[in-house]
């Protein structure tokens, strides 16, 4: 693409507007084919990573079909709602609880494919019990032909100790695992921070943790109540106050943060300038997130 023809690409992907994408395709319609062009041609700008935020793995083929970069946040305890119900249940036995988890991180990595999957699991005490069951799943999978890249988050609150202690015990399970099965396994453990208090002791939370998940939907709650937009001032400086602490502490630690009900390409535009790694969205967020990222990508080339 010659500089000129470059820089008019450039233009016209900035008169795009990411809010009125999400508003279509929220409403589920279609984006025009000059629309889709744009956005494809956008994709060599964005730094920043988009991952899908996911409720049901029912959500997972759609997602994957927008390209996500991968899983940024699932909950497990959807793996236990009884089927056509929204009633939950745990496992009681070790091989219930196995099977079930089998049967979901399957639908996950058939879907992303190579990518990363942070999962966000259980309660405590439930904790313990479920990693070593993932981790057993994830040794069979990996047996299996298939390549996992799994994040771990542990439930809020989760002080440093729970940290150092779950993953302590989480490598334990892995190296036991591998050497029993024979596989190659890599997991990351973080924690998925969701009160203010947690958001400002992350410097803490870093020396032990991989990577640290921000909840902005749970952290503006927790200090003025519901929003629908981005606050940059107060829960978006809460969160940049986090963020420092921890890369004082670890430099390259893994960074994300989650929006669930509602998009602003502010969210994404304090993402970028912050340096995470990547913001976790709703799949129908997905084509706006990456346009507003494309679009933070370039003002910085421009500016």
């Amino acid at each position: 693409m010659g500089e000129r023809n470059a820089g008019a690409v450039e233009k016209n992907i900035l008169k795009l507007d990411p809010a009125e994408i999400a508003e279509k395709t929220a409403r589920g319609t279609p984006l025009d084919d000059g629309t889709r062009h744009l956005l494809e041609s956008a994709e060599e700008y964005r730094e920043l990573g988009i991952r899908v935020l996911l409720e049901d793995t029912g959500e997972a083929g759609p997602a994957a079909g927008e390209n996500a970069d991968g899983v940024g946040l699932f909950r497990t305890a959807s793996f236990y709602r009884s089927p056509g119900k929204n009633e939950k249940f745990i496992p009681d036995s070790f091989e219930s609880f196995r099977a079930v988890i089998k049967e979901n991180v399957l639908v996950l990595i058939r879907s992303f494919q190579e990518m990363p999957l942070a999962l966000q699991l259980l309660e405590f005490p439930s904790t313990e019990k479920e990693t070593a069951v993932l981790f057993s799943v994830f040794c069979e999978l990996v047996k299996e032909g298939h390549k996992i890249l799994a994040e771990i988050l542990l439930p809020a609150p989760a002080d440093a100790a729970v940290i150092q202690r779950i993953k302590k015990s989480a490598g334990k399970t892995a190296d036991d695992l591998m050497k029993k099965e024979s596989a190659k396994l890599t997991v990351q453990v973080g924690t998925h921070i969701r009160l203010p208090r947690t958001a400002l002791t992350a410097g803490r939370l870093a020396g032990n943790a991989d990577l640290l998940s921000f909840d902005y939907d749970s952290l503006s709650a927790a200090m003025d109540g519901p929003e629908y937009s981005f606050d940059t001032e107060g829960t978006g400086e809460l969160i940049r106050i986090g963020l420092e602490k921890a890369r004082k502490i670890k430099s390259d630690i893994g960074t994300g943060l989650c929006l669930k009900y509602f998009f602003d390409p502010a969210a994404v535009l304090f993402c970028h300038q912050t340096d995470m790694d990547y913001i976790s969205v709703p799949p129908k967020f997905i084509p706006a997130a990456k346009l507003a990222a494309a679009q933070a990508a370039i003002m910085d080339r421009v500016t």
